[in-house]
Protein backbone atom coordinates (compact mmCIF):
# COMPACT_ATOMS: atom_id res chain seq x y z
CA UNK A 1 0.00 0.00 0.00
CA UNK A 2 2.76 2.73 0.56
CA UNK A 3 4.44 1.24 -1.91
CA UNK A 4 2.04 2.25 -4.59
CA UNK A 5 1.36 5.74 -2.86
CA UNK A 6 4.80 6.51 -3.12
CA UNK A 7 4.98 5.72 -6.94
CA UNK A 8 1.78 7.67 -7.73
CA UNK A 9 3.08 10.63 -5.80
CA UNK A 10 6.67 10.10 -7.64
CA UNK A 11 4.46 10.07 -10.90
CA UNK A 12 2.61 13.17 -10.11
CA UNK A 13 6.35 15.07 -9.27
CA UNK A 14 7.57 13.94 -12.64
CA UNK A 15 4.65 15.14 -14.72
CA UNK A 16 4.90 18.60 -12.45
CA UNK A 17 8.72 18.43 -13.02
CA UNK A 18 8.32 17.65 -16.76
CA UNK A 19 5.74 20.67 -16.98
CA UNK A 20 8.44 23.28 -15.19
CA UNK A 21 11.08 22.04 -17.42
CA UNK A 22 8.68 22.91 -20.74
CA UNK A 23 7.88 26.51 -19.27
CA UNK A 24 11.31 27.71 -18.47
CA UNK A 25 13.59 29.20 -21.10
CA UNK A 26 16.49 27.57 -21.93
CA UNK A 27 19.53 29.30 -22.72
CA UNK A 28 20.69 30.14 -25.87
CA UNK A 29 24.49 29.33 -26.71
CA UNK A 30 26.47 30.73 -29.35
CA UNK A 31 26.84 27.99 -32.38
CA UNK A 32 30.79 27.79 -33.80
CA UNK A 33 30.16 29.89 -36.12
CA UNK A 34 28.77 32.95 -34.23
CA UNK A 35 31.63 32.32 -31.88
CA UNK A 36 34.26 32.47 -34.50
CA UNK A 37 32.70 35.86 -35.87
CA UNK A 38 32.28 37.34 -32.83
CA UNK A 39 36.27 36.06 -32.32
CA UNK A 40 36.72 37.82 -35.42
CA UNK A 41 35.07 40.94 -34.69
CA UNK A 42 36.83 41.56 -31.52
CA UNK A 43 40.20 41.06 -33.27
CA UNK A 44 39.50 43.60 -35.99
CA UNK A 45 38.05 46.12 -33.35
CA UNK A 46 41.45 45.59 -31.55
CA UNK A 47 43.04 46.27 -34.60
CA UNK A 48 41.34 49.30 -35.50
CA UNK A 49 40.05 47.98 -38.83
CA UNK A 50 36.55 47.81 -37.69
CA UNK A 51 33.74 49.17 -39.61
CA UNK A 52 30.16 49.43 -38.21
CA UNK A 53 27.71 48.65 -40.40
CA UNK A 54 26.22 52.06 -40.44
CA UNK A 55 29.64 52.99 -42.01
CA UNK A 56 29.30 50.37 -44.44
CA UNK A 57 25.59 51.33 -45.84
CA UNK A 58 26.55 54.78 -46.25
CA UNK A 59 29.16 53.72 -48.65
CA UNK A 60 27.07 51.42 -50.54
Amino acid sequence: MAEATLKQIYSKLNEIDQKVNSLLVKEEKPTKSELKAIRAGKKQFAQGTFRSWDEIKKTI
